[in-house]
């Protein structure tokens, strides 16, 4: 504000400061070779060029304007600066100029009749305009303003408030008033987007990264938001907020560095702040209005699949490929639906899904068909390793294991009458099943840890406990984790010394369990909304926090390297596996921790006891963005 612009520097420090007017400038940018600055003041109608990094004034361009509101942003493009100024006071007639960068020479691009409230972008190339009235998204020769119609790309359902260039030229991102984000071509004529994808209400600002692998949008309230468009369709944009709504902040302009590392967005009054955009950031699925029961990945690690108190089992795309994002693949009829039970089958194509009111049923998730296979109340189920057979856990009083062969639909029962270990208050049920490779069946419940051999019927006993529950197992089957329901404690059983031990690092709050395939890592789904992720072995966890309530299941890609987690809060997180040669964040010693958090941020809270909150923020020197700052 107040027409001053600040440079800083790579390596830490300020450098000059800038000043010709004292108009607040509203818009900056750097040319290709970073030797020179291009600022762009409100009320002022002169751009100017700075060089760099002496700081002394190039160019200034006087523009004839009623107003020195534009239609579009300035643009750099294949030498020239872009920019358009209003000719009359109702903002519907602009004046597109185009300047030399070398020798400042002009030329004028004509007169535009804009829509009521214009606000467009031009693309990288100087060659195109694109722009939105209503609900409508058009583009148009720049060159050609005056003389050929707009072509129509496609529509919103709400008014678009924000348009944007992709980096190639050819793709564009609009957001409307509601927060969605839709990318098209401008080369189509189909009418369709090429993706929708979560924003943010009362976006003001939206832009690519140069790479044109991210979007960044902003609120004009403190907050920022980076989507990156290699997470899953479904990922909520990452938020970084340097404010509150009640700041009265109207700062909407960010922009991302070369190399895609740094994010800086400037604060009304008060400078500005660098985020690092770490490639590594959680994602958050939405969708589910209810807490999510089960979690299962795709056998090729590109999808999810989800259960849900709201009565519906949900597919989850993790790649771009997929287009829009999740899906509804069943929808329970009853109104009080409980899917517990879930399995997909080795092909990716099938589910089963366990209830307590309407059985097991069969779900094709290609043409979406449901086939009842069983009723009763079922709260675990699994496939054989070749997707023929079916086994199912019931609640019962008696209980049983249910074996369905499902081409022909015909079930036998095994074990009939099993002794449950139950204790006082607790209704026996088989909570979990897994098929080995081998064929063998392990069922976890009421009985204790099973092994079935389904041939003959006999089985064998591995662990006793009276309420063991979900299981899981490591890819070569050498080591199983489980937990105890009525402990809540995790255990894992290694089947080459035939003895189960005790996961004491993981607490005494578990819901779920999961192996990593190599059997070194343990993830623990915790009731007091904590995953825990930790060697095998039984060291101290990694902590994963963001889920707000209990967690009530985790599974761990076919790859290893992410975990996904449902919580009662009804959203899935997916979490890139933390690297276990790191020491817990919250096991460092005080000194080491504060040296840690230092390292993050040159911001300090300070004892103040003549303030009412008794502390007060200041800022170190400024240690430039030649480092990324790493936990």
């Amino acid at each position: 504000s107040g027409g001053t612009v600040r440079t800083w520097l790579r390596e830490g420090g300020a450098g000059p400061e800038l000043r010709d007017t004292d108009a607040n400038c509203w818009w900056l940018r750097f040319a290709p070779g970073s030797d020179r600055l291009f600022s762009v003041s409100y009320p002022d109608t002169a751009p100017r060029v700075w060089t760099v990094p002496e700081g002394k004034l190039s160019h200034r361009f006087d523009l004839t304007a009623v107003s020195p509101l534009g239609a579009f942003p300035p643009r750099l493009a294949d030498g020239r600066l872009i920019i358009s100024s209003a000719m009359n006071t109702e903002l519907s007639r602009f004046r597109l100029h185009s300047f030399s960068l070398r020798d400042g020479e002009p030329t004028d691009l004509g007169y535009w009749d804009a829509p009521a409230n214009p606000w467009g972008e031009v693309d990288p190339t100087g060659t195109w305009l694109a722009f939105f009235d209503e609900e409508s998204l058009f583009v148009i020769p720049i060159d050609e303003v005056e003389s050929t119609a707009p072509m129509k790309i496609g529509t919103h359902d709400e008014k678009i408030i924000r348009v944007a260039f992709h980096p190639d030229g050819v793709q564009l991102a609009t957001v409307d008033a509601k927060g969605d984000i839709q990318l098209w071509s401008r080369t189509s004529t189909s009418g369709r987007p090429l993706r929708r994808l979560h924003g943010l209400p009362e976006t003001a600002g939206l832009d690519f990264d140069p790479s044109g692998s991210k979007l960044v949008l902003t609120t004009g309230s403190g907050i920022a938001a980076v989507q990156d468009l290699s997470w899953p369709p479904d990922s909520e944009p990452i938020l970084l907020r340097t404010g509150s709504p009640e700041s009265g902040s109207d700062d909407f302009f960010t922009d991302i560095d070369p190399s895609g590392r740094w994010l800086v967005q400037p604060r009304s009054g008060k400078g500005a702040v660098l985020w690092p955009l770490s490639p590594r950031y959680p994602h958050i699925l939405r969708g589910h209005v209810a807490g999510i029961e089960r979690l299962v990945f795709l056998p090729d690690g590109s999808g999810l699949i989800s259960t849900s108190a709201d009565g519906t089992v949900r597919e989850w795309p993790l790649t771009t490929r997929a287009g829009d994002g999740h899906r509804i693949v069943f929808q329970a009829a009853e109104s009080t639906p409980n899917l517990q039970g879930l399995d997909i089958d080795s092909t990716g194509r099938r589910v089963l899904v366990g209830s307590s009111t309407r059985g097991v049923r069969l779900i094709d998730l290609e043409t979406g068909s449901a086939k009842q296979i069983v009723s009763g109340w079922y709260h675990s189920v699994a496939f054989s390793p070749e997707s023929e057979i079916a086994a199912l856990g019931p609640v019962a009083s008696e209980l049983f294991i249910r074996i369905v062969e499902l081409e022909s639909g015909e079930s036998r029962i095994l074990g009939r009458g099993i002794e449950a270990h139950g204790s006082a208050g607790w209704v026996p049920v088989i909570w979990d099943l897994y098929f080995t490779l081998d064929g063998r069946l392990l069922s976890s419940g009421s009985p204790g840890l099973q092994l079935w051999n389904l041939q003959d019927e006999s089985f064998e006993l591995l662990h006793s406990g009276k309420t063991l529950a979900q299981i899981d197992l490591s890819a070569d089957e050498r080591l199983l984790i489980g937990f105890d329901q009525f402990t809540e404690r995790a255990f894992l059983y290694d089947f080459q010394t035939g003895s189960p031990r005790d996961l004491v690092s993981h607490g005494e709050s578990v819901a779920d369990v999961a192996l990593d395939p190599a059997g070194t890592i343990a993830v623990t789904a915790g009731g007091d909304g904590i995953v825990r992720v930790g060697p095998a072995t039984g060291e101290e966890p990694h902590l994963l926090l963001g889920h707000e309530g209990p967690v009530k299941s985790v599974a761990v890609s076919p790859d290893g390297k992410w975990i996904a987690s449902g919580g009662a809060d009804g959203t899935i997180r997916l979490w890139p596996m933390p690297a276990l040669e790191d020491r817990p964040f919250h096991t460092l010693a005080y000194d080491e921790l504060l040296d840690r958090l230092r390292a993050q941020t040159n911001i300090r809270v300070v004892a103040d006891p003549e303030v009412s909150e008794g502390w007060r923020l200041e800022l170190d020197g400024f240690p430039g963005w030649d480092k990324l700052p790493t936990w």
